[in-house]
């Protein structure tokens, strides 16, 4: 196999993992954090009805943000998305462990 061979692969399975959205399309997810980095309260006031899925996502942010503080006052820097991911991970399976 030749380098290039091999490099051609590699972009195609790039391509097909994290596909580019430059169409200026965003996730549910990513919609709801930037609302929730602008205004707080007005998630809150969105997704306080009954049967409003999208509370997990308040539950998520939360968390994130206790962990980024925390690391914070630590004076960790907490850039790594897989340290991130994983920290993330932990916490959630404590506070599942808690109920």
């Amino acid at each position: 196999m030749s380098t290039r061979y091999l490099l051609n692969r590699l972009e195609k399975v790039e391509e097909r993992m994290f596909p580019k959205r430059d169409d200026g399309t965003l996730t549910l997810e990513e919609l709801c954090r930037a609302i929730w980095r602008q205004n707080r309260k007005g998630l809150e006031k969105i997704t306080s009805g009954e049967y409003c899925s999208l509370r997990h996502f308040i539950r998520q942010f939360e968390r994130e943000d206790s962990l980024d503080a925390s690391r914070t006052r630590m004076g960790t820097s907490f850039r790594n998305s897989e340290a991130r991911v994983a920290a993330l991970e932990e916490a959630t399976q404590k506070a599942e462990h808690r109920k």
